[in-house]
């Protein structure tokens, strides 16, 4: 069992791995549309294990749990060095900003799977309006500070 689980962590690492290389070495709208595309939630044995394994992780503590919050922690990092910069901006608000899209990314992803099955129109227009949505944030110039963004303080 505990080579098996091993296995998988080293699994998940990997498509991690991958799914970060096509970041760092294509232009981040590229990486959102393959992100929130069909394909992606079609072929799930190929995307980004957060969307598939995140739910399950939060209730272990095992190899897998650990590489999914490497994982993501790391593409998180490589997502906010992508972003495109914006004046006067701290590095903890381009985090910030890093972390909401890669949440409405892997969401929308779970959602539409969970969705196609039954209301398939409903996973193709989820997909479809998160992709624009945040292929115009990325367009559009922002301001730096946190104006604008939910806040727990």
């Amino acid at each position: 069992c505990a080579a098996k689980e091993a296995l998988a962590a080293e699994a998940t690492a990997a498509a991690f791995a991958e799914g970060r290389a096509r970041l760092e070495t294509g232009d981040l709208a590229g990486y959102v549309r393959g992100y929130l595309s069909r394909h992606h939630r079609d072929h799930p044995d190929e995307g980004c294990p957060l969307v598939a394994l995140a739910a399950e992780a939060g209730r272990t503590d095992g190899d897998i749990a650990a590489a999914l919050a490497d994982g993501a922690v790391e593409l998180l990092a490589a997502l906010a060095e992508r972003l495109p910069e914006r004046p006067d901006e701290s590095a903890e608000h381009r985090s910030e900003r890093a972390a909401e899209i890669l949440a409405l990314m892997v969401g929308a992803q779970v959602l539409a799977r969970a969705t196609r099955p039954t209301v398939p129109a409903f996973s193709d227009a989820l997909l479809a309006a998160l992709r624009r949505d945040l292929l115009a944030r990325l367009a559009a110039p922002g301001p730096a500070s946190d104006e604008g963004l939910p806040t727990d303080r």
